[in-house]
């Protein structure tokens, strides 16, 4: 009992705190020497679906009825506004979190480094809250999503690639969405496999990964040794280390998920090393946030870059990392 509270309390310090809408209006861009105007059709709040409205008209009369109707933001408010010029990027949450809680990363995006709204998007997927933290796990049925809207933002701003940004249990999720393969809708991974596809990494040319789980957590215990605390995100589809999901992500090519793949990891977050910090950030004496095969990686080591601060603080290591491919 008292082992199933410790990561009761690690699952809930997963929520961050969602942002709410952000402030919206036209805009006029001098970037790269040509001027275009767009309007900033915002985030909207938590939970709903707040994509450009040229965008959702594009996505319903495309085939992508069921993403115009889901949790997200991105895309155009008019199709007169600026085109994406730099390759899109798409943000992934985490457990029990929402898509406007990259309200302020986008932001920064935005208003520091002179992104257009057609070139920022993110999705929502799961359970939403603190109850609902032990239920999330790595469910087909969003990486279908997160891979539908990767296809659709390609189609959309005719760019041959996009950037992926996730953060915490997105991490995990958006890596098997991208490589594809055998997946399950089921928290113990019975019951009929779902076929997502073969790998689309060739759609994605940086992938950055913010506090995941990748080896999975301590705190959720050890699958094949029969120690894993029995939460759905802790089990065989979810974040227990040596689990099935996290063996396919983790050893040989299925972790290869973009040209260039970065983390940033922090050896004080409270949610990937609970409860023991450094320590619980091993696991196979390598920190859980790096992730094989990855080109380079950030670390943080102190206040305030805990779980949710290495996402929340690190808007322009993150932006170095998708345009320019560099750590600063």
């Amino acid at each position: 009992m008292k082992r199933l509270l410790v990561v009761a309390i690690a699952l809930a310090m997963v929520v961050g705190c969602a942002k709410m809408s952000e402030p919206t209006g036209t805009a006029v861009s001098t970037r790269d020497g040509k001027a275009c105007s767009y309007t900033d059709p915002g985030v909207g709040s938590n939970g709903a679906a707040a994509w450009g409205n040229d965008f959702k008209t594009w996505l319903n009369n495309n085939g992508y009825s069921d993403i115009a109707s889901s949790e997200g933001w991105g895309g155009k408010a008019y199709s007169t506004d600026c085109s994406a010029v730099y390759d899109p990027v798409i943000f992934v949450h985490g457990n029990g979190d929402y898509a406007q809680s990259w309200s302020s990363v986008r932001s920064e995006f935005r208003n520091t480094y002179g992104y257009y709204p057609s070139e920022l998007y993110a999705i929502g997927w799961g359970l939403k809250g603190l109850s609902n933290t032990a239920y999330n796990h790595h469910k087909a049925d969003y990486m279908t999503k997160i891979r539908r809207l990767i296809a659709a933002v390609k189609a959309y701003t005719g760019k041959s690639q996009v950037d992926v940004i996730a953060h915490s249990m997105g991490v995990t999720l958006a890596r098997k969405a991208i490589v594809g393969g055998y997946a399950y809708n089921t928290y113990d991974r019975s019951g009929t496999a779902v076929n997502l596809g073969s790998s689309i990494k060739t759609s994605v040319d940086t992938f950055v990964g913010i506090a995941g789980g990748n080896r999975g957590l301590n705190s959720c215990g050890w699958w094949d040794g029969g120690t894993a605390v029995a939460t759905y995100t802790c089990w065989a589809n979810g974040l227990s280390i040596d689990n099935p999901f996290i063996d396919d992500l983790t050893y040989g090519s299925a972790g290869q998920v973009a040209t260039y793949i970065y983390s940033i990891k922090s050896w004080v977050d409270e949610v990937v090393c609970y409860p023991s910090f450094p320590t619980y950030c091993y696991v196979w004496s390598v920190h859980t946030s790096d992730i094989n095969g990855q080109t380079g990686t950030k670390s943080y080591s102190t206040a305030p870059y805990g779980h949710f601060g290495v996402r929340d603080y690190t808007a322009g290591v993150q932006k170095s990392m998708v345009l320019n491919h560099t750590i600063p």
